[in-house]
């Protein structure tokens, strides 16, 4: 499997036991290629994008130990960004801070 955009700084990093200073950006919607890209430019071990249209199942999410600021570019059904969620807690990630497209912001737990 392999990892989503801009993911590799992140793994690489990951790999040589070390975590990001702060928050993992994941960009998911339909402008997500377009937010990702400048973030990337300021945030490369912290940046991560879900291309529109593709599923979560197709990679590798490189966030153990990470907290996730997730970032939804156009509306996405709150079913799909809670199963979402849960594949990252399976991957390792601590906490996940959804913002959606209201600027709303809701946290995701483990158990949630």
């Amino acid at each position: 499997m392999k990892v989503p955009p801009y993911g590799k700084p992140l793994k690489a990093l990951l790999e040589q036991g070390q975590l990001p200073n702060n928050s993992v950006y994941l960009y998911i919607g339909q402008k997500a290629w377009d937010k990702g890209q400048l973030s990337a430019i300021s945030r490369p071990t912290r940046t991560l994008i879900l291309p529109y249209g593709q599923s979560p199942l197709l990679y590798e999410w490189p966030v153990n130990g990470c907290d996730i600021l997730m970032i939804e570019t156009s509306p996405i059904d709150t079913e799909y960004i809670e199963n979402f969620a849960n594949l990252l807690f399976s991957y390792g990630a601590i906490k996940i801070v959804l913002i959606n497209v209201n600027l709303l912001s809701i946290t995701y737990e483990k158990d949630f």
